[in-house]
């Protein structure tokens, strides 16, 4: 402790040395070239001191921090990297031969989503909570909606071109969503305006009988609209009478996108403000430290809402989610067939042991009429490759139909891999050779004079 206590204070004499050298009077304005030091990390070994050295970003309005290296003695004083993003949370190896830490990036994004805002206290807040999340520096915007890409939520009804005409109804999917929704998830207008919160024909009531949509492109050829801007105050209809909503009226339009997921095909969507029905929330975080940002959402999540915990994940948990089972399930049939082939390889050298020792006498002969190793095995191969020739004739036509019901479980697949089952059956007849000639090798290569005396 001694040790980093001494680094820590020349390391604010270096810094204040320079400072006092460049000015003499201290303004306002000098307080954004002020540096300190946070956070220092002595190495195992007590050769090196890792700390990160904080500033300010006067257009960001926020501090940020690199990390840098110093010998205990002050000397060697370097950069860690030569990276100009955000460093923290350095830790050292037990060898003291690495560093882990947590950089930001300028580069991509990531989406937070917070779920359970359908409980009316949370709902009450959630304008509150959006200005305040949208404050944080690293947060780009923050919407609300009745789900989330890749959550199972079919939720629909039936619509049609013409009102009262039953004939040409067909089901659309509904996302309820506020105007964010398509800043934060990148989804462009094809056509027209966003809704907005100032229009209030964009909001549905449980009076109104008219009400202010999106659509996609898909909804558009359901309802014989072949030109996204020719959708613009189009007019279609809901044939659920319990419903006080009769007349959507299409404002905008947008991509089709396969929102619940790869299980699904495609589908006509329809997209509504409807502030009764946002029960998850989606935070758009660029640049700066993940780790940093989704601690201050957390931060102002207990200050708005400190009745509840918040419920927040990556969208990519959810896309994991979604596929666990199937990974699972991956992996339990690479297990079986792994212990099906260490079976099927096992026997088939038991088998190669018993018909070489079966024939000993035969190959005796053959070594005696002139047969040299090469031809022995060869046979001895060939022979044993019929019976797994035969196999693979049942095997991969039963492994093509197998694959083919796997992968109907998903809308949008690729093609049924033949080629990998062709690759997988030429494997096998290795492994099968590979089995065998050891046996044969190993008898072919025996004295004949012994073979001929065998029993």
């Amino acid at each position: 402790m001694h040790l980093i206590h001494r680094t820590l204070i020349l390391l604010i004499c270096c810094f204040t040395t320079l400072g006092s050298a460049q000015k003499s009077d201290f303004s306002y304005l000098d307080v954004f070239d002020l540096q300190y030091v946070n956070n220092p990390q002595i190495s195992p070994d007590g050769s090196w001191i890792v700390y990160q050295r904080m500033g300010f970003d006067v257009m960001k309005d926020k501090a940020v921090g690199q990390l840098w290296l110093i010998r205990p003695d002050g000397s060697q004083h370097q950069k860690l990297t030569s990276r100009e993003t955000a460093e923290s949370l350095s830790k050292w190896s037990p060898t003291a031969d690495r560093i882990a830490f947590v950089a930001g990036t300028d580069e991509g994004s990531e989406i937070y989503t917070i779920g359970r805002l359908n409980v009316d206290v949370i709902r009450e807040r959630l304008d509150t909570l959006r200005v305040e999340l949208e404050a944080l520096p690293n947060v780009d915007s923050v919407s609300y909606s009745s789900q989330v890409p890749y959550e199972q939520n079919n939720s629909s009804r039936l619509v049609t071109n013409q009102q009262g005409d039953e004939a040409g109804e067909f089901p659309i999917q509904i996302l309820r969503m506020t105007p964010e929704f398509l800043a934060t998830y990148d989804i462009p207008l094809l056509a027209g305006r966003n809704l907005s919160r100032d229009i209030a024909n964009d909001t549905i009531t449980d009076e109104r009988e008219s009400l202010n949509v999106l659509v996609n492109e898909m909804a558009l050829d359901k309802l014989g609209i072949a030109n996204p801007a020719d959708a613009i105050n189009h007019r279609f209809y809901n044939l659920d009478e319990e419903e006080a909503l009769r007349d959507h009226i299409i404002v905008g339009v947008v991509p089709t996108q396969n929102i619940v997921g790869l299980f699904n095909p495609e589908k006509p969507w329809v997209y509504y403000m409807s502030p009764e029905s946002m029960r998850m929330g989606s935070v758009r975080i660029t640049g700066g430290s993940i780790l940093a940002t989704i601690e201050s959402i957390e931060d102002v999540w207990d200050e708005v809402i400190p009745e509840y915990p918040i419920q927040g994940k990556f969208l990519d948990e959810t896309f994991d989610d979604v596929f666990a089972l199937l990974r699972y399930m991956n992996m339990s049939l690479a297990g079986f067939a792994g212990v099906a082939l260490s079976l099927a390889l096992i026997g088939l050298f038991g088998l190669a042991a018993f018909m070489a020792g079966q024939r000993t006498k035969e190959i005796g002969i053959r070594k005696v009429l002139g047969a040299n190793t090469l031809q022995i095995a060869r046979l001895l191969v060939w022979q044993f490759s019929k019976p797994v020739m035969w196999a693979l004739a049942v095997a991969l036509p039963a492994a093509f139909l197998a694959s083919k019901m796997y992968l109907d479980f998903f809308a949008d697949r690729i093609q049924a891999p033949i080629p990998i089952l062709l690759a997988a059956g030429a494997i096998a007849v290795l492994l099968a050779w590979g089995t065998v000639a050891a046996h044969a090798i190993r008898i072919a290569r025996s004295n004949p004079v012994l073979a001929l005396r065998y029993e």
